[in-house]
C-alpha cells in the first residue's frame, strides 16, 4: 500500500504521495502508523519515494568504482591489443597511463555532475510486492539530463553520447521477479538492501528509517520462499569471451600482403564481446564485419600482381604464399568462421548475452 496524498499538519500544504518532506516548511511527513503499515504488508505491496545520496551511499560508491574498473580494463586491453599487433610492445606502458588519465578525467567528470548538477541527491520510487521489486525514477533533473544526452548525441553525432541517453531512459522504470533475484545484501546503516541475482548486483532498494525493517523483512521472506539459484554464468561468459578474442587475434596477425585497415577487425571485436555481454542481436553487425574481411583477403589473394623479373610476367597472389602464409590464412579462416557461427546462434536468440539473460530470469 503506498502513502495517499495529504496535507502537512505544521502549513496546510498539500504533499504528494509518497513525499517525505513538505515543500513549504519543511516539516517531516508523519509516519505510516504501525497498523497501516502491517496492512500493507500483509496485502503484499509496500511502495515508497525516497532520496538516494549519490556520494554516500557505499552501495552506489561501490556500483561506481565497478564502472570505473571495467571501463579502464576494456580501454587498456584495446590499447594494448593495438600496440602489439602492430609490434610497438614499447608503446604498452603509455597505454596503461593513457588509460589511468581517461578514467581520472571520467571520475571527475561524474563527481562534478553528481554534485552540482544533482546536488548528490537522487529521488526514486521503490516498491516491492508479491511478484518482485520495481524502480521508477522520480527526480526530474535525471530524467532531463537523460532525454539531454540522447538528443545532443544525435544531433552531434556522437554515439556514445546518445548511447549513454537511450541507456539512462531505459532504465528509468525497470521491475526484477523474485525468481531472478539469488541474493540480498543488508545494509541497516545506510538503510539500504543490494539485490544480486546469479553474479551480479541488478538492483537496490533505497529505504527510508522508518520503513527498512519492514522491507527486509518483506525481501527475506520471499527470498526463502524461492527455489534455490543455478550455477553461476560468470565461467561460461567468460570462456565465450576468450574464444572471441582467440578467434579475433589471427586476423590482427595476418602477414604481408594481407595485412588489413584495423578498423573493420576493431569494430568486428568490440561487437562480438558486445554480444557476449550486451546485446545479442550485435551478433548481425559480427557476421557483417567478418564476411567483409573475408571478401578483403579473397581479393588480395586473386589479385595480379607484376614480378619484377620480365620472364615471369604478372602473377596471382597466392602462387607465391609459403606455409607460414597459409597457416596463418587458415587461422584466421577458422577464427572468421566461428565468429559468424557462433554471432548467428546468437543473433537468432539460441545463445542470449549476459543482459538479456539477466532480463528474462527477472521479469515478473
Amino acid at each position: 500500500m503506498e502513502e495517499q496524498a495529504s496535507t502537512c499538519p505544521t502549513c496546510g500544504a498539500d504533499l504528494a504521495a509518497g513525499q517525505r518532506f513538505c515543500g513549504q516548511c519543511g516539516s517531516e511527513r508523519p509516519a505510516m502508523p504501525d497498523a497501516t503499515r502491517a496492512g500493507a504488508l500483509a496485502q503484499g505491496r509496500l511502495s515508497w519515494e525516497a532520496d538516494v545520496g549519490l556520494l554516500t551511499n557505499p552501495l552506489l560508491l561501490r556500483q561506481f568504482g565497478t564502472l570505473l574498473a571495467v571501463t579502464g580494463l576494456v580501454m587498456f586491453g584495446l590499447l594494448s591489443l593495438l600496440f602489439a599487433v602492430q609490434g610497438e610492445w614499447e608503446s604498452i606502458p603509455m597505454a596503461l597511463l593513457a588509460t589511468l588519465v581517461g578514467v581520472g578525467v571520467l571520475a571527475l567528470l561524474m563527481l562534478v555532475v553528481v554534485l552540482l548538477f544533482f546536488g548528490n541527491r537522487f529521488r526514486a520510487r521503490f516498491a516491492v510486492s508479491e511478484t518482485g521489486v520495481s524502480f521508477e525514477t522520480v527526480d526530474r533533473r535525471a530524467k532531463a539530463a537523460n532525454r539531454l544526452a540522447a538528443l545532443l548525441g544525435v544531433l552531434g553525432g556522437s554515439s556514445s553520447t546518445a548511447g549513454a541517453g537511450m541507456i539512462g531512459l531505459s532504465r528509468e522504470s525497470e521491475a526484477y521477479g523474485w525468481r531472478g533475484i539469488a541474493v540480498a545484501t543488508y545494509y541497516p546503516r545506510s538503510h539500504s538492501i543490494a539485490l544480486r541475482n546469479r553474479w551480479r548486483t541488478v538492483a537496490f532498494l533505497a529505504c527510508t528509517p522508518g520503513n527498512y525493517d519492514q522491507v527486509a523483512a518483506f525481501v527475506r521472506q520471499h527470498l526463502a520462499d524461492r527455489a534455490a539459484a543455478g550455477p553461476s554464468p560468470l565461467p561460461r561468459l567468460l570462456g565465450r569471451t576468450l574464444l572471441v578474442i582467440v578467434a579475433s587475434l589471427p586476423v590482427f596477425l595476418l602477414p604481408y600482403p594481407f595485412e588489413l585497415d584495423l578498423l573493420l577487425p576493431l569494430i568486428m571485436l568490440c561487437f562480438a564481446l558486445a554480444t557476449v555481454w550486451l546485446v545479442h542481436l550485435f551478433g548481425w553487425v559480427v557476421i557483417a564485419t567478418a564476411l567483409l574481411i573475408a571478401a578483403q583477403i579473397v581479393l588480395i589473394a586473386l589479385g595480379t600482381r607484376e614480378s619484377m623479373f620480365a620472364w615471369r610476367g604478372a602473377y596471382r597472389t597466392y602462387e607465391i604464399l609459403d606455409t607460414s602464409d597459409w597457416l596463418a590464412l587458415a587461422l584466421a579462416a577458422v577464427g572468421l568462421v566461428y565468429l559468424v557461427v557462433s554471432s548467428w546462434r546468437a543473433a537468432r536468440g539460441r545463445v542470449p548475452s549476459a543482459l538479456s539473460q539477466d532480463y528474462a530470469e527477472g521479469e515478473e
